[in-house]
């Protein structure tokens, strides 16, 4: 993919980690008996005597790509790590600790901004070719690579039981894919509140089948849509949104369920929804770019003991010292 003539991707980016809290009792697929990660994940837990947002941290300062980095958590629990990153002291859901990272960039997000989960151990290699991709990439409001299954699906051990989707590439070939957990977005771009309203449905529904999954944040966002089409009635303006959103979740959600869809036309019914109009208007060549990789450990992320335990975790305090370098067994 070609960038854009005279466009240059931001870098270094600013660096989001998030590390707050997953709840308890989240449904898991029917069929996996594993056991739920709850709790403070990237501080609890710790590979090779190191937390996970410790090496997350490192890692991320090791491959170059992100400065200043954050990590948005709850200040008591990060504070005695010594981290090397800013700490944005937050303790909500995802969409709340979200909307608090943006609120202390400041001015930063007049740019882009990158996103990174904290349950989860890209190498540094990883990252730089997650990176290469987006510095590819055409002038995108959205940057969210996804993860091709590897056809020796033994190789996502515990993680074989989280759902996944199947897209038609480029050239028309078919793939089962798994979401990244790099995101990179322009905030001034996108449609802010609907993207806190939908990030907290799709957290809470992240394990769920495309069709159970669809109609669960739908019905969950449906009183959003309408206070949000009623304030632009008032304001004189057509209130298009929750026709728009309702509309492109249907079409992808059936589409993703027969394994129909193509990766350029899912990017630019998702463009429909997130981008704002008025953005769109005004920069009519920018995108949401969806690069199908290869890169399985941006999508093996914790979200149970068994995965963790599989990656050498265990239940860990704060210990002192440096993380490893990305050349040592699996730090």
């Amino acid at each position: 993919m070609r960038p854009s003539r005279g466009y240059r991707p931001q870098c270094p980016l600013p660096l989001v980690i998030m590390a707050g809290r997953d709840a308890k009792g989240q449904p898991l697929p029917e069929g996996c008996d594993s056991h739920w990660l709850a709790g403070y994940k990237a501080v609890e837990w710790a590979v090779d005597g190191h937390p996970l947002i410790a090496t997350l941290v490192h890692r991320a300062r090791a491959s170059g790509h992100f400065d200043p980095i954050y990590v948005a958590g709850p200040a008591d629990r990060l504070r005695p790590l010594a981290l090397d990153a800013v700490l944005i002291d937050t303790d909500g859901e995802l969409d709340v600790n979200i909307a608090a990272a943006l609120a202390a960039l400041g001015d930063q997000i007049k740019g882009s901004v990158a996103f990174l989960a904290s349950d989860i151990l890209p190498s540094v290699a990883s990252l730089n070719a997650a990176m290469a991709l987006y510095a590819a990439s055409r002038r995108s409001a959205i940057f969210f690579p996804l993860v091709r299954v590897p056809e020796q699906q033994e190789s996502l051990g515990q993680s074989g039981y989280k759902p996944r989707y199947r897209l038609v590439e480029p050239g028309g070939q078919e793939s089962a894919v798994l979401p990244g957990h790099l995101l990179i977005v322009r905030p001034t771009a996108i449609r802010l509140n609907l993207v806190y309203a939908l990030v907290r449905l799709g957290y809470r529904t992240r394990n769920q089948p495309v069709r159970q999954r669809t109609w669960r944040m739908l019905l969950g966002a449906i009183g959003f849509l309408l206070r949000e089409d009623l304030r632009l009635l008032l304001a004189g303006k057509a209130p298009h949104l929750t026709l728009t959103v309702v509309r492109n979740a249907l079409i992808v959600s059936r589409s993703l369920q027969q394994g129909q869809i193509g990766t350029h036309a899912l990017m630019r019914r998702l463009r429909a929804v997130l981008v704002r109009a008025s953005y769109r208007l005004r920069h009519p060549r920018t995108a949401v770019v969806l690069p199908v990789t290869d890169l399985l450990d941006l999508a093996k992320d914790f979200d149970t003991v068994e995965e963790i335990e599989a990656a050498g975790g265990t239940r860990a305090g704060a210990p002192s010292g440096t993380p490893a370098g990305d050349d040592q067994p699996r730090l």
